[in-house]
């Protein structure tokens, strides 16, 4: 029967009828049925399988349905419907407009996922038009292979097909949260097929969800999109997927496809986390195929993603959305690498295009300027190392770029804090461009800027480029060696350009661990996390990074940072390359505090002190944000204070 007829479970008012088929199917006389009533409807299991016939509803080999979309029809708030895998493709487009309904693969033997393709020759089914939320309005209406209009809707374990042609002019999507929707997809896939004659819509995607909307896309996988992998324009929570493109793509009819390929899109007043993803093989000749992007968006954290072979691996910016004003957007514990050959089945073996930068942060305005914040911490970026020391500072290959050109129109506010972060493989570690009408805030302490083919940071903003000069702050940084850029060359370490302040240096690179229960040493320094998150611990500085030195200091100083995402409840602080000190002193912002509590011990060798750190120690942990340390010889007399931000300790009264 046409449209997967079910021939029990119809319901209404709260009466459930069971009509047995069995006796219909055998040629028997007899009808039964089974009658239940209650004031609701019970939530129950529907069953879905084209590959058998309709019977009890019980199980992928007894289906009460022989298509999705039937089953929908007759779901009710609660319901849950089973998609049997038969070897048979289901070929609709399912619409779900019943709130708080579930829809989950199987095959009943662990054998395989079913897969739901639209049947490109009948059209959208839809009466009304699928719009999205992209750049540039109108948008064409959009053809969904699954469309969610409602909440509380969880989808897991579907395959989602997208190779049927189409209407090139139409957008293709595979899944579709509209505005006003919610649930969570959990260990879908997609597939397409991006060719110019199937579906090259510059808005095409694998997934998207619409403003207005709470969704959760985890463990999933995206493959042969056309545009982008993902996009939200909603609050999102993206998580443990996989997506990746098609490797170098070209403009023109030249290549497979003719679009920069976007990776994960957070885009146009999104906000959420994009976390534990990975991304891969996005490279487009013309430059702008992004990894994860962050457009026009504000408290976005993007968290623990591993992005390989990707032209622009992270974005953070404002694009021509007049007075936008982008805050609380974050880039933590990312890994950026390039291997130099892509995956298996994407067309290229390289990534040989010019102009990567590692994090971009820039601001775009057109005539009306915007501003955007961002930190940008902990992250261990390697490039290309293409070697183009001679390039302009739009196409350089740098770790992180803070500004841009202007290229979209006059460019706003921006302010930048990057801590923590490892750069190895790019000609520049950072480029400070800055803007060409605005202020910009370059904060690039605590850093390793140790291995970069021309300058560890290279601030080429003014007047020759048509923005504003600023002075980026890289102090307490290493730079390859004890001495810093001072002499650098010939002394082994990077270098820095005119306007980069740098002084103190540390005399040896940052060390960084992440994950649950963390632990990191440089320099006879170790700091443990108790929890998940990121620790770093500075090794040793070059100097006395303070104004005021420590009474009775041996010269060692370092400094402790925990990551903005981090979860920790406790943190240990050992330090076994004391110089012959006993005591550990942090810098509280205006003076040197007594670590508490803390312990020495001389047995056995080497003499180390710990201090065990908590939420009401001193530092408390939430203080460990950069935090300077010093070891003291010095025995001194102490009176209780406070620490000014909260923590009491112990000031110098005396010092031996």
């Amino acid at each position: 029967m046409a449209g997967g007829l079910r021939f029990d479970a119809r319901r209404r008012s709260g009466l459930r009828v069971a009509l047995s088929v069995t006796s219909i199917l055998l040629g028997f006389a007899g009808v039964g049925f089974v009658v239940a009533e209650s004031a609701s409807a019970v939530p129950t299991t529907l069953w879905v399988s084209n590959g058998q016939i309709v019977t009890t509803d019980t199980s992928c080999m007894n289906p009460g349905y022989l298509t999705i979309s039937s089953a929908l029809a007759a779901a009710v708030s609660g319901d849950t419907i089973m998609v049997c895998d038969d070897g048979l493709n289901y070929v609709e487009q399912v619409q779900v407009t019943t709130p708080d309904i579930t829809i989950e693969g199987t095959d009943g033997t662990s054998t395989g996922t079913p897969v739901i393709e639209p049947d490109m020759d009948s059209g959208t089914p839809f009466t009304t038009p699928v719009i999205t939320n992209a750049f540039i309005p109108p948008s064409p209406p959009a053809d969904p292979i699954v469309y969610v209009d409602t909440t509380g809707v969880d989808l897991s374990d579907l395959a989602l097909n997208g190779d049927n042609s189409q209407d090139p002019n139409d957008v293709l999507l595979g899944l579709f949260y509209d505005t006003g929707s919610s649930g969570m997809a959990d260990d879908l896939s997609y597939t397409g097929d991006p060719s110019l004659v199937v579906h090259a819509n510059s808005q095409s995607s694998g997934m998207f969800v619409n403003s207005g909307s709470t969704v959760t896309i985890e463990n999933s996988n995206v493959q042969e999109f056309y545009k982008t992998g993902i996009v939200c324009n909603a609050d999102c929570t993206i998580t443990g997927n996989t997506v990746e493109g098609v490797g170098p793509t070209f403009p023109g009819p030249t290549g497979p496809i003719q679009s920069a390929e976007n990776g994960i899109g957070m885009w146009e007043g999104a906000s959420g986390t994009v976390s534990g993803n990975m991304v891969e093989d996005l490279d487009y000749s013309g430059g702008g195929a992004s990894g994860i992007s962050v457009i026009d968006s504000s408290n976005v954290a993007v968290t623990d993603n591993t992005l390989t072979d990707v032209q622009e691996p992270v974005s953070v910016f404002s694009d021509q959305v007049p007075d936008s004003a982008m805050t609380g957007d974050s880039v933590v514990d990312n890994t950026i690498n390039f291997d130099s050959a892509f995956t298996s089945g994407s067309i290229g073996t390289a990534n040989n295009a010019d102009g990567t930068a590692g994090i971009e942060v820039a601001s775009y305005a057109g005539s009306d300027p915007t501003s955007v914040s961002a930190d940008v911490e902990d992250n261990l970026l390697s490039g290309p190392s293409f070697g183009n020391a001679t390039a302009t500072p739009d196409t350089t290959d740098t770790g992180l770029q803070v500004g841009d050109l202007g290229s979209f129109g006059e460019a706003g506010d921006l302010s930048v804090t990057a801590a923590g972060n490892t750069f190895t493989n790019w000609t520049a570690d950072a480029t400070v461009v800055g803007t060409t009408g605005g202020t910009v805030t370059a904060d690039l302490e605590h850093n390793n800027f140790d291995s970069a083919s021309a300058y560890g940071v290279d601030n080429v903003s003014g007047s020759a480029n048509g923005t504003t000069a600023v002075t980026a702050d890289a102090t307490a940084s290493y730079w390859g060696c004890a001495s810093g850029p001072s002499g650098a060359p010939t002394n082994g370490c990077t270098t820095a350009s005119a306007n980069v302040t740098y002084t103190t240096v540390l005399s040896s690179a940052e060390a960084s661990a992440s994950g649950t229960n963390p632990s990191a040493t440089s320099v006879g320094v170790t700091v443990s996390g108790t929890g998940d998150g990121t620790v770093n611990v500075g090794g040793q500085y070059a100097a006395d990074p303070e104004a005021t030195p420590v009474p009775g200091s041996t010269g060692d100083y370092f400094d402790v940072d925990l990551s903005p995402s981090s979860s920790f409840t406790a943190v240990t602080v050992k330090d076994c390359s004391l110089g012959g000190g006993e005591l550990l002193y942090w810098w509280n912002g205006s003076g040197w505090v007594q670590v508490s509590p803390q312990s020495y011990s001389a047995s056995p060798p080497p003499p180390c002190v710990t201090a065990n750190l908590s939420g009401t120690s001193s530092p408390t942990i939430s203080q460990l944000t950069g935090t300077v340390f010093a070891v003291s010889k010095a025995t001194p007399t102490l009176t209780t204070t406070s620490s000014g931000n909260g923590a009491a300790g112990g000031s110098f009264t005396d010092s031996a």
